[in-house]
């Protein structure tokens, strides 16, 4: 058997965080997202996600979670990843929604183990983070300009000139125990 670490509770909305800050993505402003319309159902007892089309009402398929009791999900803005969570199990499923294939449960990818209570405070917390987030869907960005830094970021150049290095190679030597031909001599390392 495998040896697992568990994570503190305090650690685990952290570690939500920054899983589902991996899976973000920005979409160029010539490219063109075709509007789909999908409803997803949570099968707590059969470990699945149903998708339907939103305008036929017609079953598109089932998603296997790879986990037990899958509860609650969220979508994210463009619809391209769905986040599930599976209570039985405390792990967080992501799903692709175009593949409609489940690419990663988090808490087994980081091999974490989790307590009775702290699935329970995992459980809670991850909600009140999905619920957040649902939040901050309900905002219009629609004339926010995408960017990658909250502030303009510029890195500061300097000219690239060639400067003689004789002078700092001189006070090298100076304090180098043995220098032959502008080379530092030293101990062989075996």
């Amino acid at each position: 058997m495998r040896p697992t670490r568990s994570v503190p509770a305090r650690l685990v909305p952290l570690l939500a965080l920054l899983a589902l800050a991996g899976c973000a993505e920005v979409t160029p402003k010539d490219r063109v997202v075709e509007p789909r319309t999908r409803i997803y159902v949570a099968n707590e007892s059969g470990n699945s996600v149903t998708v339907v089309d939103g305008t036929t009402f017609q079953v598109i398929g089932t998603v296997d979670a790879r986990n037990h009791s899958t509860h609650d999900l969220a979508v994210t803005r463009d619809g391209k990843w769905l986040f599930a969570t599976n209570l039985a199990s405390g792990r967080l499923s992501v799903i692709d929604t175009d593949a409609m294939e489940t690419v990663a449960s988090i808490a087994h990818l980081a091999r974490l183990e989790f307590s009775d209570i702290e699935m329970e405070t995992f459980t809670g917390q991850l909600n009140s983070i999905l619920g957040y987030m649902e939040k901050l869907n309900e905002l219009d960005t629609t004339k926010v300009e995408a960017t990658s830094h909250v502030e303009e970021v510029a890195t500061p150049m300097r000219p690239d000139e060639v400067h003689p290095s004789d002078v700092i190679t001189d006070l090298l030597k100076k304090d180098a125990p043995d220098a032959e031909e502008g080379f530092f001599r030293v101990p062989k390392v075996l």
